[in-house]
């Protein structure tokens, strides 16, 4: 936020996404979450543009990712030594980004669940498969609240309209509520909205376009449901 200030832009609206992964991976140091995509710019991360430049270069070259890339490339058919490496279901997905809204869309997965659902789900249907619901339970660190609580201020300072949410999980996943209730402290209880646990919103395979990632239509309905129905945390 710091660094869209310094750039000279507004803070009108601010719309924070979280989960327990994205909590738990503090400096982008977790064992867990190293790779390219976890990747943050050096504008916002404490990286040199060299280091930054290299770690994508390390992954690309690293167990011959380049050679199988430029193989499906010319091919266009999946192999199994892609395995780990490109997806079998959907390798070739299209992604549409809004850069206004800030959101993409899978434009060729979205065009197969309209037209073909039962093949599309037939395809994850081993992925999909209900697990027991998990509760994560997390231990904030001091730096982290403190940034919370840095992040409230700045809202308050620029008259920022803000919410935190927490998404929902495809295997009713939810956070505990100790940390929810952290994070209320640092931003206020009436800012804070958790959607992780059992809801609607996970009980149909349909909202998904796999276990890990809802679909825009399910981002669309919580929005709809905080400014029109007013859900509260405190409710669950």
């Amino acid at each position: 936020m710091n660094l869209i200030l310094e750039e000279g832009q507004e803070l009108k609206k601010v719309l924070i996404v979280l989960d327990h992964k994205v909590l738990m991976n503090e400096n982008n140091t977790h064992p867990d979450f190293i790779g390219p995509v976890y990747e943050h710019h050096p504008s916002v991360s404490e990286k040199f543009w060299i280091e930054f430049h290299l770690s994508f270069l390390k992954f690309f070259i690293r167990d011959f990712f380049f050679y199988d890339l430029l193989k499906w490339k010319l091919t266009g058919k999946w192999h199994p030594s892609f395995k780990g490496k490109i997806s079998e279901v959907n390798p070739s997905e299209s992604v549409v980004y809004n850069n206004i809204q800030n959101f993409s869309i899978r434009t060729k997965a979205e065009r197969q669940i309209e037209q073909q659902p039962d093949l599309y789900y037939s395809r994850i249907k081993t992925e999909m498969k209900k697990l027991e619901p998990v509760t994560h339970e997390l231990k904030l660190s001091t730096r982290q609240v403190n940034l919370m609580k840095e992040m409230k201020l700045i809202f308050l300072e620029h008259n920022t309209e803000f919410n935190i949410i927490f998404g929902p999980y495809w295997n009713s996943d939810q956070l505990d509520r100790s940390t929810i209730s952290m994070i209320s402290e640092c931003f206020g209880a009436d800012h804070v909205y958790d959607f992780s646990g059992g809801n609607h919103w996970n009980t149909d395979v349909h909202n998904w376009y796999e276990s890990s990632h809802y679909r825009p239509t399910v981002g669309a309905s919580i929005l709809k449901s905080i400014q029109e129905e007013g859900y509260s945390n405190q409710s669950k």
